[in-house]
């Protein structure tokens, strides 16, 4: 996957990540986190680009050592990207909050980032049509 392959799923991913913490914090233009008001537009992007970059990891470097079986390779990038986006998503809510570990609302929020995750590949997808990336080249 080229350079600009990977900006335009890391942009479509980040930008996914913002607008559901701005959702999800009912339109506030900062978050505390770890003590320190951070503007939600870097948290959400930061946030994204992170889980995206994880995801791009397991399935590219570590994946490939457990299984070479090219029939799980599919299913492989869609539990390794939900995991990212529900993971990601839940660190940063007990990083913001450690109180969080035993609320409830810490299952739906690391829904949301697996959500976001399936999202974001949609639409990443469906902009490499419109814009003509080889599909060949699509990374999960």
């Amino acid at each position: 996957m080229s350079i600009s392959n990977r900006l335009l799923k890391y942009a479509t991913h980040g930008g996914l990540t913002f607008g559901s913490l701005y959702y999800l914090s009912g339109g506030a233009s900062s978050i505390d986190f770890m003590g320190t008001q951070v503007p939600l537009v870097v948290a959400g992007l930061a946030l994204g680009v992170a889980s995206s970059l994880t995801n791009d990891f397991v399935h590219s470097w570590v994946l490939p050592m457990i299984s070479t079986d090219a029939k799980l390779s599919y299913f492989e990038g869609i539990t390794t990207g939900l995991a990212s986006g529900a993971g990601s998503m839940a660190l940063y809510a007990y990083l913001a909050e450690p109180n969080l570990l035993n609320d409830p609302g810490l299952a739906q929020l690391a829904l949301v980032g697996a959500g976001t995750e399936i999202a974001a590949q949609y639409i990443y997808e469906r902009l490499a049509v419109v814009l003509g990336v080889d599909q060949g080249s699509l990374l999960l």
